[in-house]
């Protein structure tokens, strides 16, 4: 859908937190995509997140043809810049 909507050659960049978070989450682990829960307000838990390594997300961008460069900004952020080809 991202790519979709980039005019041709342009970019995406995004922050996020980076895989160093989870130790204050509750991760479930037991699946194909390790995700983590969190309880909303009103009692219900949904599944809200899935963490990445760096890598792990390049690779699954490259194989859907995008170009990424990731890194950690700092002990809590992800950075990324990325394109369509």
């Amino acid at each position: 859908m991202v790519g979709m909507a980039l005019a041709p050659g342009g970019r995406v960049c995004f922050l996020d937190d980076s895989s160093r978070e989870r130790a204050g989450e509750r991760v479930v682990a037991d699946q194909a995509t390790p995700g983590v829960w969190r309880r909303l307000r009103d009692g219900s838990e949904h599944r809200v997140k899935v963490y990445y390594s760096p890598a792990g997300l390049a690779a699954r961008l490259a194989e859907l043809g995008w170009s990424v460069e990731i890194r950690e900004t700092s002990p809590v952020a992800c950075r990324d810049r990325s394109s369509d080809q």
